[in-house]
């Protein structure tokens, strides 16, 4: 009997189609679910793959660090600016005692290095995002630096680097410093040609610019006058006693920060992130007369978040 031709043999075998489409759909959901990076097992396979295997006396740290990255609400920010981390030295200022660190690595980033004068890196505590309260790990970052390589913390209240890295991150302009000029050109300096800096600010003088109660129109009780010292824009013209919380805050305008980016660095996203709706029901005529010195914008803008590649300075 001849011999079965050897595409029927093939077709024989191999599974129907529909057996197929189904299984490349799941495989194209499980690398879904690995680019999303939410859970530790998604952010040690990203790690493994920018970086190859690790030691085997380093797995067991890295897989704790990691865990506690995600439980901890650590992974989302790096997640949503991933593309701008792969294959980049990181500075990230004002860090604080954070776990960003990992994320980053595990995301593609070649290194990262966080600087900030309140850190204290043997300190087992972490503070919880999700849970808005500090939690004991276990481990400090000291534990993390010797677990995962790449990652360095130090304690510092001003940036001495020079041309040593490709990113900058800042979360917070509004608390890093009340010389945000002097702060751009450290930043400036610390970036290599072509580098680029990344910065969230929040904006002292939207309707909930002095960031406690009440935090929206819904929430305010005229009746209450630490309240009514903060509502309707009464923080921007209240003068703090000596202590104060708001004595802290940087209070530039958008104006002011937008004029200061753009002397160090060419701004390629500037993105103005506005208050509810409510807010601006309540910017009367009277009390937008009252505040004339300040933009619609600067009024209503809660957030900005900017991304800018840094200027060659002659």
């Amino acid at each position: 009997m001849p011999a079965e031709p050897l595409a029927a043999q093939a077709t024989a075998t191999r599974p129907p189609i529909k057996e197929d489409a189904a299984r490349l759909l799941a495989i194209v959901g499980q690398a879904a679910d690995v680019r999303k990076a939410a859970t530790a097992e998604s952010l040690l396979f990203n790690y493994v793959l920018g970086n190859g295997a690790p030691k085997d006396r380093h797995v067991a740290s890295i897989v704790k660090v990691l865990q506690s990255a995600v439980d901890l609400g650590y992974q989302s920010w790096p997640a949503e600016i991933r593309n701008l981390a792969i294959r980049r030295d990181i500075l990230h200022v004002d860090c604080g005692a954070t776990l960003y660190g990992p994320v980053f690595r595990a995301l593609g980033a070649n290194s990262y290095t966080g600087i900030d004068k309140q850190l204290t890196p043997t300190r087992k505590k972490f503070r919880s995002r999700l849970e808005k309260k500090t939690v004991e790990t276990g481990f400090s970052l000291v534990d993390v630096m010797r677990a995962v390589p790449g990652l360095s913390y130090m304690q510092a209240d001003e940036i001495v680097f020079r041309e040593a890295f490709d990113l900058v991150l800042l979360q917070a302009v509004t608390h890093t410093t009340s010389s945000v000029q002097a702060l751009f050109a450290q930043i400036h300096r610390s970036l290599r040609p072509n580098g680029e800096i990344w910065f969230m600010h929040e904006n002292f003088h939207c309707w909930s610019g002095h960031q406690t109660h009440p935090r929206n129109p819904s929430h305010y009780d005229p009746d209450n006058a630490e309240q009514a010292a903060m509502a309707d824009w009464a923080h921007i013209g209240f003068q703090p006693p000596p202590g104060h919380r708001l004595t802290h805050f940087n209070r530039l305008t958008l104006t002011e920060l937008r004029k200061i980016t753009n002397t160090y660095f060419e701004v390629s996203q500037w993105n103005e992130i506005p208050e509810r709706s409510s807010v601006k029901e309540r910017l009367t005529p009277p009390l937008r007369a009252k505040l004339s010195a300040y933009t619609e914008s600067e009024l209503t803008t809660k957030q900005v978040v900017c991304r800018a590649v840094k200027r060659e300075l002659f």
